[in-house]
């Protein structure tokens, strides 16, 4: 008697949910099971609320919650409308479980619970940042860049420099003692009264101290002051700050971006500026804090044994072109042009639901579950991604706030080291 064999599921469809902040994200992608071909991106949809949040200066946490529930089942319908129409079947629900506004992020985990109940597919709660991580790696044929490499995760609640190991193991080189990049600029953006035009404050401050006339497609050219004005606004530049490490002088591999905040609100108070001074301002805070981040991650390649293949900059400030600029130049000054510098297109650096089912598709096949039902975690260190039991998870946190509750962690140092001695 001859057996049937059954041919092998060749693609896998997975629907993400992305409620982290304010962007009601919906996703579809469908993944070669033999990584032998690109992912392709079936559906996407966003609905946003930037002009409901203007009013506030910033996101309310209120009025991103409404959003929410009033797109998260039209989104949804949507998109299993157009996979039906397409002859395609869902294998799997995926949701951001954390880090992110609680109530957001409620929000996307109930609308997954119920699509993964309804359909009888499993669900899967990914982690936002680990999930910024890994979007290049659904670019190309076959999951690339190859692990290890380093990751540049730039965004309004988080600026983290990590050593990218594999899908699940992502060591944090180093991480800001204060506030996010994102939300520094946006910060100043307001400071500077920005209008958003439908941006968010950051990106709206990038265009606005843009100069058009010498700016071109592939080059983005700041506004500029004089040399007098730029030392009259003496801006207080990010932490330098240096430790003794066995009679070695070295920088401190943290983030620190209160101070520059600070600063251009007392340039501020104290000067009457032009406009076109004022974007000269908001361009020179810029360039202070890209090359704050430029000379950390310089530093943590310097650290960093072996040396990675490629430096993967993501998160919702890896869209400014003039942060792009800065990291590409500075690579290369300082002897690492060789490593591949690899920014997502702009649509996959800000919040999005793509990166969430691939995520969770990169996840599935090394077999890992959510513990269900999901809960959210608004703080969710990517140290403790594996954790699944939640009593768990709340006692380490409890007792790392009980251990350090105003201390930052301790970082490594990076030592200097002459260009010359830097592997290219």
């Amino acid at each position: 008697m001859s057996s049937t064999v059954l041919p092998q599921k060749r693609t896998f469809a997975v629907l993400g949910i992305e409620t982290s902040c304010d962007d009601t994200c919906i996703s579809v992608l469908q993944c070669d099971m033999h990584k032998g071909g690109k992912p392709k991106i079936i559906h996407s949809a966003i609905a946003r609320s930037l002009d409901e949040n203007e009013q506030y200066g910033g996101i309310h946490p209120i009025v991103a919650v409404q959003s929410h529930q009033k797109h998260m089942q039209s989104l949804v319908n949507e998109a299993l409308k157009d996979i039906k129409s397409q002859g395609i079947q869902l294998d799997l629900v995926s949701v951001t479980k954390g880090p992110g506004m609680k109530a957001s992020l409620q929000v996307g985990i109930s609308a997954a619970e119920k699509l993964a109940t309804d359909l009888a597919i499993p669900v899967l709660g990914v982690h936002h940042m680990q999930a910024h991580a890994l979007t290049p790696r659904l670019l190309k044929d076959g999951p690339s860049p190859e692990f290890p490499y380093m990751s540049l995760l730039v965004s309004g609640g988080h600026t983290l420099l990590l050593k990218s190991q594999s899908v699940t193991d992502h060591e944090i080189i180093a991480s800001t003692l204060d506030i996010a990049i994102g939300d520094c600029i946006d910060k100043i953006a307001k400071d500077l009264k920005v209008p958003w035009h439908g941006l968010m404050p950051g990106a709206a401050l990038e265009v606005w101290c843009k100069d058009e006339e010498l700016s071109t497609k592939d080059v983005y050219v700041p506004k500029t002051v004089s040399a007098e004005l730029k030392k009259k606004f003496n801006i207080k530049v990010p932490l330098h700050a240096k430790v003794n490490v066995d009679g070695i002088r070295s920088d401190r591999m943290e983030f620190s971006f209160s101070g520059l905040g600070s600063s251009i609100s007392r340039i501020l108070k104290v000067m009457d500026l032009t406009e076109d001074e004022q974007r000269g301002l908001g361009a020179e805070a810029m360039k202070s804090a890209f090359d704050h981040v430029m000379e950390k991650v310089v530093a943590g390649l310097r650290l960093t044994k072996p040396q990675p293949n490629a430096l993967v900059i993501s998160g919702g400030v890896a869209r400014n072109a003039y942060l792009r600029q800065i990291m590409q130049a500075g690579l290369k000054r300082a002897g690492f042009g060789g490593i591949e510098l690899i920014c997502p297109p702009l649509d996959l650096c800000s919040d999005n639901a793509t990166m969430i089912a691939w995520t969770a598709f990169e996840m599935h096949q090394l077999q890992h579950k959510s513990q269900t039902p999901i809960m959210p975690r608004p703080k969710w260190p990517l140290t403790e991604l594996l954790i699944q039991n939640e009593e768990e998870f709340s006692k380490i946190l409890a007792s790392r706030d009980k251990k350090q509750p105003h201390l930052p962690m301790k970082q490594p140092v990076a030592k200097k080291i002459k260009l010359s001695d830097t592997n290219m």
